[in-house]
């Protein structure tokens, strides 16, 4: 919903996050937020060479050294994704992420991550058919979304599919989604599972909006509960 002042937002959370010396990053596909720095002490790294930009001439490569730099030194940046094409756009901030959360996750040092316009980046319906593009938005969506909350494929779940309850592996529920070698996030319309509402432990069905398919991780945890009951999932779940 453009003009909306979601980026106007974006800005505020951002100066108060700055006035209290909390670190975060900005990915900015339009280069709107550049005057943050006019107020504070915020890096910006550019694709491409704006006027700007402290740093220009972002690659993959470079993206991910920079996200363990600026971790290591609990700097503030912004991104700037304006200039530069879609496959360009795509590869750059999938590497960002990616450097961003494995030196986070040793640094522990936590980030405040604001992506704006980031329907542009991962929209809820639609699948982008080029083949390079497409691939560089999974491993974003991976990043983003599904890296801390993963279950084991063989993990039963309750569902009801269009008006059928079924209980069966996640993992197959979520393959008749997908084209066979694919992975990522797909929106859905005909999935619920049952939800408690904490304020009066009642159980509703409520609708699922995603579900998620990704590459299965080296290592995965096996959890017992106090109930007896077993779960096998990702180790940062």
């Amino acid at each position: 919903m453009r003009g909306s002042g979601k980026s106007w937002t974006a800005g505020v959370v951002a100066e108060e996050l700055a006035s209290k010396g909390i670190p975060f990053i900005i990915i900015d596909l339009m280069g709107e937020y550049k005057t943050l720095r006019e107020k504070f002490p915020v890096l910006i790294a550019a694709l491409g060479s704006p006027d700007y930009a402290d740093l220009k001439g972002l690659t993959p490569e470079s993206a991910g050294t920079l996200a363990e730099k600026i971790v290591n030194m609990g700097i503030s940046l912004i991104l700037d994704l304006k200039y530069g094409t879609m496959l360009d756009r795509y590869r750059v901030l999938a590497s960002f992420l990616e450097g961003l959360y494995y030196t986070e996750e040793k640094v522990a040092r936590p980030y405040v991550l604001i992506m704006d316009e980031a329907h542009r980046i991962t929209p809820e319906k639609g699948v982008i058919k080029l083949r390079g593009v497409r691939e560089a938005q999974q491993k974003i969506e991976y990043w983003v979304y599904e890296i801390g909350a993963s279950l084991d494929y063989n993990e039963p779940v309750l569902v009801m599919k269009n008006g059928t309850v079924m209980m069966l592996p996640i993992g197959e529920l979520v393959d008749r989604y997908f084209e066979k070698d694919d992975w990522g996030r797909r929106y859905v319309d005909d999935l619920q599972v049952p939800s408690m509402n904490p304020k009066n432990g009642q159980i509703k069905w409520k609708k699922v909006a995603y579900v998620f398919r990704r590459p299965a991780p080296d290592a995965l945890v096996r959890l017992h509960l106090e109930t007896g009951r077993e779960v096998t999932v990702t180790e940062h779940h």
